[in-house]
């Protein structure tokens, strides 16, 4: 977060583990909401500068179990893990 005035960083958004892709002020600017490439939403207070809410969005395929499966190859087991899919 910077300060469009004087150009100091103000406060760094530290908790997604993936690129930051959008983020939003709410009406009144007392929370900022930020989303990630992996579908995570952080929502921050604006007076502490703290991580106050976590919303994960359900991937495709979340919590289906892929172990011991037959017929994938490496990559196809990695895309499924990668949409949620547990190895």
């Amino acid at each position: 977060m910077w300060d469009a005035n004087t150009g100091d960083c103000l406060w760094t958004l530290c908790g997604h583990t993936d690129w930051v892709r959008v983020v939003a002020f709410s009406p009144d600017g007392q929370m900022l909401c930020s989303s990630d490439q992996d579908g995570v939403i952080l929502g921050w207070d604006m007076q502490t500068f703290e991580c106050i809410r976590t919303i994960r969005i359900s991937r495709p395929y979340e919590g289906m179990r892929i172990t011991g499966a037959t017929g994938l190859t490496d990559a196809q087991k990695a895309s499924l893990v990668d949409l949620g899919a547990i190895a």
